[in-house]
């Protein structure tokens, strides 16, 4: 009897026991769940706030109209600038035409009027003027630093009746050189003057110097003046 009494607080103990670790693991589950949910609704508002967050951010980026003002007026600017590169390019293309067509005209003036070339190569000139002209006298008149050639050379004398004969001579050496005329030319010009253009050598090379000879004069000339054209 005692036995079976014993027997059965056993079984009602283990049976208590067993009820209770039921319950206290229920219980810790039910906590460790909570506990669970407590920390996911405080990440879900963690990154509510991330997302509101990030929003604000795109909504920010996207919506600064300022800057895509700013941006489209520098891009209209350059535009304009542009046109007005174009506007430039076009005056400048028309400047080339005008120049083209200038180039022309000239071109087609100098195939019809000789004269206008011999003109336009006359930009340089080398001019002397010695007062009581005798015989017999020199001028160095001037030594190249690049090889030149005479065009013409103007002439003019005055004194009554008077004339000067005279040559152009050249070379490296000052006491003997190379006649520009093929003899003595006559100056007995004494108003307008005269041009000679016949020569027999005009080129004259580099590091040479160009003189005047005054060969023989006639009546007693006041003045002769010597103009030398070339290019």
């Amino acid at each position: 009897m005692k036995r079976l009494i014993l027997l059965v607080i056993l079984l009602t103990t283990i049976a208590y026991a067993q009820t209770n670790k039921v319950v206290s693991s229920t219980y810790i589950k039910a906590t460790i769940a909570d506990s669970m949910a407590v920390e996911r609704a405080a990440r879900t508002t963690v990154d509510d706030s991330l997302a509101s967050d990030i929003a604000t951010i795109v909504a920010g980026t996207f919506d600064t109209t300022y800057v895509y003002e700013v941006t489209d007026s520098l891009a209209a600017d350059i535009v304009d600038l542009i046109a007005v590169d174009d506007s430039l390019a076009s005056d400048i293309a028309d400047l080339v035409v005008v120049d083209d067509s200038l180039a022309s005209d000239i071109v087609d003036l100098i195939a019809t009027d000789d004269s206008l070339a011999a003109d336009i190569k006359e930009i340089k000139m080398l001019s002397l003027v010695k007062t009581d002209p005798d015989s017999a006298t020199s001028f160095t008149l001037l030594r190249t630093k690049y090889a030149i050639t005479i065009d013409s050379v103007f002439a003019l004398v005055q004194g009554a009746s008077a004339t000067v004969d005279f040559n152009l001579a050249y070379g490296t050496d000052r006491t003997s050189g190379t006649d520009v005329f093929s003899g003595d030319q006559t100056s007995d010009n004494v108003t307008v003057g005269e041009t000679f253009s016949s020569f027999s050598s005009a080129t004259i090379p580099i590091s040479n110097m160009l003189w005047l000879d005054l060969n023989d004069t006639a009546n007693t000339p006041e003045e002769f003046l010597c103009v030398i054209y070339y290019h």
